[in-house]
């Protein structure tokens, strides 16, 4: 029986790794890629597309906040059951979240896109 506080110890290992890596991976990106000021412009009437992708981004991040926190749920349920061998179960749920949470907060599959940017 896998003891349910060594669980969480291993899972929390495993974010902290995550965590560095996706640091690491923007600290690297930041020295290669050029960011250049963009000019402050007035505000324009809002375009049509512009508002449907704003409205498809919103629903996006409802989502993704919602799917993280039933998955948050579902993660303590099972770190709460009595039952023993639940560790993969945990480490599963906690590689979901982390992918929510790289591909659609951090954005990174819009990172290797080779659409114009303006």
């Amino acid at each position: 029986m896998v003891n349910v506080s060594l669980a969480s110890l291993v899972l929390m290992g495993l974010s902290l790794l995550v965590g560095a890596f996706v640091f690491a991976l923007g600290l690297a990106l930041a020295r290669v890629v050029e960011v250049e000021e963009v000019p402050v412009q007035e505000a324009e009437p809002l375009d049509p597309e512009l508002a449907r992708r704003r409205d498809i981004a919103y629903r996006t991040g409802l989502f993704t906040l919602i799917s993280l926190a039933a998955l948050t749920a579902v993660e303590y349920g099972v770190a709460m059951g009595v039952r023993g061998g639940t560790l993969p179960y945990l480490i599963v749920i906690a590689l979901a979240k982390a992918w929510l949470i790289v591909q659609y907060f951090m954005h990174v599959s819009q990172l290797w896109r080779e659409e114009g940017h303006g």
